[in-house]
């Protein structure tokens, strides 16, 4: 295992417990009897609404939003609870005006089922981020180390 692995990342508890809470509840047909889940389901939401707070905060009206990491950790290719698609679908839903961009460096190989229609898939991160007022960087990918930022802002999600 290594370091990557260890860091905190989303949903509050990290991307795991909610899997495991899952496989418990098949495995055992019953649900975990403890506030666990909803406690993290909760800050997890919670972490959502200040990220777009964050956002808010800034003077643009109506943002272009570039969100860089659909999945839920660099390198992996598996998008299950994944900050980038939780933070994308919860501004869509509740900042009807903003235009939100989702861009990874392997877009081309992830199921986006879950990405509501108004996201638009950027097709490549430096497009996104030319076309957007504010970058939030949901996964941690050494290729967004390459990127022109622009002198845009920059939202570090995973450390919000």
């Amino acid at each position: 295992l290594g370091k990557g692995y260890m860091i905190p990342g989303w949903p509050a508890a990290g991307p795991c417990l909610p899997r495991d809470l899952a496989v418990w509840t098949d495995i055992y047909q019953e649900p975990i009897s403890s506030a666990i889940a909803p406690s993290n389901a909760k800050v997890s939401e919670k972490r959502l609404y200040d990220i777009a707070k964050q956002v808010e905060k800034l003077p643009y009206n109506n943002p272009g939003i570039a969100i860089l990491g659909a999945t839920y950790n660099p390198n992996a290719l598996d998008c299950t609870n994944s900050l980038g698609i939780a933070l994308a679908n919860f501004l869509t839903a509740n900042f009807c005006n903003w235009q939100i961009q989702l861009a990874d460096p392997a877009i081309d190989y992830l199921d986006l089922s879950s990405v509501s229609p108004r996201v638009i898939r950027a097709r490549s991160c430096q497009a996104a981020i030319d076309v957007s007022n504010i970058i939030v960087i949901a996964t941690n990918w050494m290729e967004f180390g390459t990127l022109n930022f622009g002198g845009r802002e920059v939202i570090r999600a995973q450390g919000v």
